[in-house]
């Protein structure tokens, strides 16, 4: 898989950074920056688990537990895990990944 530089989202466009000297990923619905580490083999699973986050954190299902945690918490049905398919697909489709 080719991680894109720029993708759609939400509506939005979003740059995607790959960062050398990091592991592990992150986004900020400000800036609308997904940035994802290349240290650690596997960069293809954290872009998929960013976008995945990125997704249920729209649809309000991340909770963190305790004030300052880093460890968060997903809460759906399914329901919301059908609607989170159609999330992914529309994404998928809307950024030429879904052939």
């Amino acid at each position: 898989m080719t991680i894109p530089k720029t993708l759609k989202m939400f509506g939005y466009d979003w740059q995607v950074h790959t960062v050398k000297t990091r592991a592990g990923g992150a986004f900020n619905w400000q800036t609308k920056v997904i940035h994802i580490g290349t240290e650690n083999k596997g960069k293809e699973d954290v872009f998929c688990h960013e976008i995945l986050e990125a997704l249920l954190v729209h649809g309000y299902h991340r909770y963190t537990p305790r004030e300052g945690s880093s460890e968060y918490l997903f809460s759906f049905n399914h329901t919301d895990l059908t609607k989170l398919a159609e999330q992914l697909s529309q994404f998928l489709k809307d950024n030429d990944l879904l052939k």
